[in-house]
């Protein structure tokens, strides 16, 4: 008998040992703990942790780095403990953020880097990410309390009539709504990797918005313009659809016009073209003339200028009847 029970304790023990060992094994996994590693802490400043918890992930890249070792206050900013596992290189310009890690509320911190940061190296045991490179947390309460004005102005007999219509165009449907949920993730993705042109766009639109505010004044007048505009637009209605139809009538007179000369319309341009290439031929000439013509026109201006007379100063005339002309007379 004590044979056979001590053969039966040792099993008990082998097996009570593996199942320790496999056990911590699962937990170390599940965890994320590293039991001979030598972990580095950094800290991060924050305007606000709330939500975050000590034993929170801290991840990079989507990828588990550490946890939150401590928290505490500071002159009213939030000084959080982050371990670093060992062996993983942050940049020295990297930025935290307070993220959520679940529908459930709990928080995690993600550290990004910035591309456009001018600090180089990397972050060392000790170092502190400053305020200015981290963000926290959006707080749902916000969100919340925004809605509260009008969650009590709808009664729950609507809201139970919404929601019921909503499971009932939603019934037999669940391909297509898990399909609009993936689109609706890529099309976050696609977002979040259009950061810095979001970020470009949105200064854009605050420089535009700033530009207009200070427009104010030349705005409204504007569209107090428009509005007059459009107010005596609308007073002359009727003149507008009589001249739209007066316009129609033309352009068929015009087009029946055409038509009924159009052979006479043809010969007329085959002349002018044989004109203009004839003032091609001769563009010399005609450049002379009218590079003279300015002279022509004031001796023209200056022999009609008594109305209905002419004027000309005319200079040794005669009239040649007893062959003088051109004899120089001497009294």
């Amino acid at each position: 008998m004590i044979p056979g029970f001590r053969w039966t304790a040792v099993k008990l023990g082998i097996f009570t040992i593996v199942t320790l060992i496999v056990t911590s094994w699962l937990a170390a996994i599940i965890g994320n703990f590293q039991f001979f590693a030598s972990p580095y802490t950094i800290t991060a400043q924050f305007e606000d942790a709330t939500g975050l918890l000590q034993g929170d992930v801290v991840k990079a890249a989507g990828v588990t780095i550490g946890r939150v070792e401590e928290i505490s206050v500071d002159e009213g900013m939030a000084l959080v403990e982050l371990s670093i596992d060992e062996g993983t290189e942050l940049p020295a310009g990297v930025g935290a953020e307070v993220r959520f890690r679940n529908l459930i509320g709990q928080r995690m911190i993600s550290l990004v880097e910035d591309p456009e940061s001018s600090v180089s190296g990397l972050l060392q045991d000790g170092d502190l990410i400053p305020l200015e490179r981290t963000e926290p947390a959006f707080d749902l309460s916000i969100l919340f309390n925004g809605l509260r004005p009008l969650i009590r102005s709808t009664s729950s007999e609507d809201i139970n009539i919404v929601t019921k219509e909503v499971l009932a165009a939603l019934k037999g449907r669940e391909d297509v709504t898990a399909s609009l949920f993936t689109n609706l993730a890529d099309i976050s993705d696609t977002l979040a990797s259009k950061d810095q042109e979001l970020d470009v766009l949105l200064e854009g639109v605050t420089a535009v918005t700033s530009n207009l505010s200070s427009r104010d004044a030349q705005l409204r007048a504007s569209l107090e313009d428009m509005g007059s505009f459009l107010t005596d637009l609308s007073a002359s209605r009727e003149d507008l659809r009589g001249a739209l139809v007066n316009l129609d009538v033309s352009a068929r007179k015009l087009g029946q016009i055409v038509r009924d000369n159009d052979e006479l319309i043809e010969a007329e341009i085959d002349d002018l073209a044989i004109l203009l290439d004839a003032i091609n031929d001769r563009r010399d000439d005609l450049r002379k003339i009218v590079k003279r013509l300015p002279t022509f026109l004031e001796a023209v201006q200056r022999t009609t200028n008594y109305g209905e007379w002419g004027n000309q100063h005319l200079i040794n005339v005669c009239r040649d009847d007893s062959g003088t002309c051109g004899t120089r007379y001497v009294p």
